[in-house]
């Protein structure tokens, strides 16, 4: 049977503290009634809960490695990456390769492109 709590004035505090003991009650009932369900069904929906968050983890892991794949570019004359502010298409990429072979340092030709952070 339930019990259920009243406020005992017209106050917030008042009016949370009887709400929490009122969903606490519904709780311990909802338990006594339906124990051997949830006994059954709390470990699997732990382990579901468990494997999405591994597999979103993974995800943004996977996502935040690309980003920085894609806006960072090493030097290995200087032995030092620049961040780039943007993503470089293929004729930037084209044309970074072509100064390189000239001689001019990565840093250089980055800043003369304007896509340094």
């Amino acid at each position: 049977m339930k019990i259920y709590s009243v406020p005992e004035n017209d106050t917030f505090k008042a009016k949370a503290v009887a709400w929490t003991k009122n969903r606490m009650t519904d709780a311990k009932e909802f338990w006594d009634n339906n124990k051997r369900e949830l006994v059954i069904l709390i470990p699997i929906i732990i382990g579901g809960v468990v494997k999405m968050t591994k597999s979103v983890n993974k995800t943004v892991n996977l996502h935040q490695e690309e980003k920085l794949r894609d806006r960072r570019v090493y030097d290995p004359r200087m032995g030092h990456y620049w961040e780039l502010n943007r993503k470089l298409d293929n004729d930037e990429w084209v044309e970074i390769e072509t100064r390189k072979e000239n001689g001019e340092l990565v840093g250089n030709i980055l800043r003369s492109m304007g896509v340094l952070k």
